[in-house]
């Protein structure tokens, strides 16, 4: 691992990523197999004045022996100092960074039927931690960090597997530019822009086709707001929850849901890889669900409660983006998902509506988005794609054509003037 991108990859996490405020306290979640850019990151935070500094470290190799071994009744019980400790972390509006990495390796011999089972025991119990994380009650990030069992795994030739998925790390969250930080606001801006252009249109719909016989209408909310870049925490922080970030999103309509999707990217899903998943919707919800590989986890995703089978977001993202032009999958959706529009089952982000951040559940409902305790992305996007949004005065207007933002778009966003911030 190159130390000096690293530093500036630690840079861009704290300054683009949660935007550490004077004084605040930081917790990492992160990989024990991560510790050589965990403690960079560490030291990297106070020297940018972090109040303190936690970190948690997680072990895939205990998780999987856990869920394969453990009695069900110990595996999905948590003690009260746990949650005690989640309830501070809200509470005390610390910045939450989360490292990821794909270990699904380790999993290989634990069944779908025992991770399910954790998942929806975390999500009951947990639930409160998830509401604010998804209104944004607090700055937390999501970023990529290399580990020798993830490095093995998309580069087994390679003379040495973790250096080139550093190497890969660095290249899709824009480290490998002359004055990353500069970049980092310059790209921020042109997605501030492309959101902005997309609410002044205030579209009704959008409907996908792509010759792989995706034929997607999606119904938007009335009070919809595209995201995209970063957004502002409950306490007017902004902050951008991914990093890489290429998105611009928004919340569909729970009901307005109709016809055929195809993935176009393999993802991961309870530990297992999902891949060539056909979707049909009705009014909303999925009413044929497919897979060629890993259909077992699909079909208990989509089971996971009432609104598992109901999508909570529309991505849109160019295939000329720049981890579009990479010729393989890394299997953490972080990084996927930033290659390719895509669509997410589960719930939907309240802000991305109007005034969502101050519903409640009833409201949120009320509003016409979906409500879930799970939240997956799987990818959609492809070269011929073609995206046509209908706006509430009766306009037809070009999003994307031929998997790019339409000619029309990028016109209309260049002219936009915006930074970040607002």
């Amino acid at each position: 691992m190159d130390t000096v991108l690293a530093k500036n990859y630690a840079l861009i996490l704290l300054r683009y990523g949660v935007n550490l405020q004077p004084g605040q306290k930081v917790v990492i979640n992160a990989p024990v197999d991560s510790a050589e850019f965990t403690e960079i990151l560490c030291r990297e935070a106070f020297a940018y004045g972090a109040g303190d500094v936690r970190i948690e470290w997680s072990s895939a190799a205990h998780a999987a022996a856990r869920m394969q071994y453990a009695d069900e009744q110990h595996l999905c019980h948590f003690p009260p100092s746990m949650i005690a400790k989640y309830h501070e972390l809200i509470d005390e509006n610390t910045a939450i960074i989360s490292l990821v990495s794909c270990q699904s390796p380790h999993f290989q011999h634990v069944s779908p039927q025992r991770i399910s089972a954790l998942q929806q025991a975390k999500n009951k119990t947990f639930g409160f931690y998830s509401d604010a994380i998804m209104n944004s009650q607090v700055q937390w990030l999501v970023a990529a960090v290399a580990t020798p069992t993830w490095a093995q795994m998309l580069f087994p030739e390679s003379e040495n597997p973790l250096k080139t998925l550093w190497d890969a790390i660095f290249s899709v969250a824009r480290v490998q530019r002359e004055n990353p930080l500069q970049h980092w606001e310059r790209h921020l801006e042109t997605l501030h822009r492309m959101r902005r252009v997309l609410n002044d249109l205030q579209l009704t719909s959008l409907q996908y086709h792509s010759e792989n016989g995706t034929d997607l209408h999606v119904g938007l909310p009335a009070t919809h707001i595209w995201q995209g870049g970063n957004e502002k925490s409950g306490r007017v922080v902004p902050f951008a929850a991914n990093i890489p970030t290429e998105e611009v999103f928004t919340a569909p309509h729970a009901t307005d849901i109709q016809g055929t999707v195809y993935s176009t990217r393999p993802l991961v899903v309870y530990n297992q890889v999902v891949r060539d998943i056909r979707l049909t919707f009705r009014d909303g919800r999925v009413i044929e669900a497919s897979a060629t590989e890993g259909n077992e986890a699909l079909q208990r995703l989509l089971q996971a409660d009432d609104g598992a089978s109901r999508l909570g977001e529309v991505a849109l993202v160019p295939c000329d983006s720049p981890i579009s032009q990479i010729p393989y999958s890394f299997y953490e959706t972080l990084i996927d998902e930033n290659a390719s529009c895509h669509l997410a089952l589960g719930a939907a982000y309240p802000t991305c509506i109007t005034d969502g951040k101050t519903m409640n559940e009833e409201d949120l409902i009320a509003a016409d988005i979906n409500r879930s305790q799970i939240h997956v992305d799987f990818m959609v996007g492809s070269n011929d794609m073609q995206i046509i949004g209908h706006t509430r005065s009766g306009e037809t207007v070009p999003i994307f054509q031929n998997g790019r933002w339409s000619e029309l778009m990028q016109q209309r966003a260049a002219a936009i003037d915006v930074t970040p911030a607002e």
